[in-house]
């Protein structure tokens, strides 16, 4: 029986083994569009390019961030992100708890001082595997000019 999440599984790594990806520009300007139409029906009337601006704005940063982690984690391969780092994240083991909380951190928008300020307080964390975890995170990839 073929479970939803292999199956989207599947459907990437065939995407990436055709050289498909999705595009991360494209899916940004969709958001915005929606954003563009929420704030118009809030408001009732057509808000325009305001919506546009304010969208990249305020959420481009973590929208970035997310679909990055996504492609770290080989769930979404994205055009605009290295394809050989496409599921880099998928074969964490020893350090899986590490991984789960910098993983947490950096969906909200945590930068690697904030990681390691944080990390430094939980003395359980054994700051070699924090450090390893972060380097293969590399926050400054997801870091992208505003289309």
């Amino acid at each position: 029986m073929l479970v939803m999440g292999s199956f989207t599984q599947m459907v990437e790594t065939i995407a990436v083994s055709t050289g498909h990806s999705r595009d991360l520009i494209a899916e940004a300007w969709q958001e915005a569009e929606r954003h563009r139409w929420i704030e118009s029906k809030k408001r009732g009337y057509d808000v325009g390019e305001s919506a546009y601006r304010e969208w990249f704005r305020c959420y481009w940063r973590i929208f970035c961030r997310r679909k990055w982690l996504q492609h770290l984690e080989g769930e979404i391969c994205w055009s605009t992100f290295s394809k050989h780092r496409f599921g880099v994240l998928r074969a964490v083991s020893r350090q899986e708890r590490v991984f789960r909380c910098l993983r947490q951190l950096a969906y909200c928008g945590a930068e690697n001082l904030d990681m390691l300020f944080l990390t430094a307080a939980n003395s359980k964390l054994p700051r070699e595997d924090v450090l390893m975890v972060l380097r293969d995170l590399d926050v400054n990839e997801s870091r992208l000019a505003s289309p």
